[in-house]
C-alpha cells in the first residue's frame, strides 16, 4: 500500500462533504464546521499512525483550510452549533458500556459495585432521555421536596407476560415545562 498524499487527503475531505450534502443534508442538516475540522484532525492522526511516511506539508494544511472555508461560503457546512435533545442511541450506549466493562476487566476497578452502579446510571439516563441533573439531587440533603429521583418517584410492576414495566416521575427536568 502506498502512503496517501496531501492531495488525496484534501480530495477525500472535499468528496466527503459533497456526498454528505447531496445525500444526507436534507434529512440531517449540513455538517458543522467544528465537526468536520475535528474529523479531519482525527483522520490525519490515523493516517500518521498507519503510514510511517505520511506527512501533511503546510501547503496541504492550508489547502484543507481553504476547502473548509469554500464549503462554508457555499453553505455546505455551517459554524452554527446544532443543539437537540435527542437521546443517545442504543448503539452508542452499548459501546460506552462495553468500554466501561473492558476497562474494569483490563485495568481493574475500585469495586464492581461502583462499576455496575455507573453503568446502571448511564442506562437509566439514556432510557429516560434526561440529563444527570434532572434525576440526581444532592446526596447530603434528604428533604423529599428537592430535585432528584427518589424511590417514591418510581413505580415498577410485572406484566402478565412476566416483563418488568416502570413509570418514572421526573420532577425537575431542565428545559421542559
Amino acid at each position: 500500500m502506498s502512503t496517501p498524499t496531501g492531495e488525496q487527503f484534501c480530495r477525500f475531505l472535499a468528496a466527503f462533504i459533497e456526498v454528505h450534502h447531496m445525500c444526507d443534508a436534507q434529512h440531517k442538516g449540513v455538517l458543522a464546521y467544528d465537526t468536520i475540522v475535528h474529523g479531519s484532525k482525527k483522520l490525519k492522526k490515523a493516517l500518521t499512525f498507519r503510514y510511517e511516511h505520511f506527512h501533511l506539508s503546510e501547503h496541504w494544511k492550508a489547502r484543507a483550510d481553504g476547502i473548509f472555508d469554500g464549503f462554508l461560503d457555499e453553505g455546505m457546512i455551517t459554524r452554527q452549533k446544532k443543539r437537540s435533545r435527542e437521546p443517545a442511541g442504543i448503539i452508542v450506549m452499548r459501546r460506552v458500556i462495553q468500554a466501561l466493562y473492558q476497562e474494569a476487566i483490563l485495568e481493574g476497578t475500585r469495586g464492581w459495585n461502583t462499576t455496575l452502579n455507573d453503568i446502571a446510571s448511564i442506562v437509566l439516563l439514556t432510557a429516560l432521555g434526561v440529563r444527570a441533573g434532572d434525576i440526581m439531587g444532592d446526596t447530603k440533603d434528604t428533604r423529599p421536596d428537592l430535585p432528584g429521583l427518589r424511590y417514591a418517584d418510581i413505580q415498577i410492576h410485572v406484566t402478565g407476560d412476566g416483563l418488568l414495566k416502570a413509570r418514572f416521575c421526573i420532577r425537575s427536568a431542565k428545559g421542559h415545562n
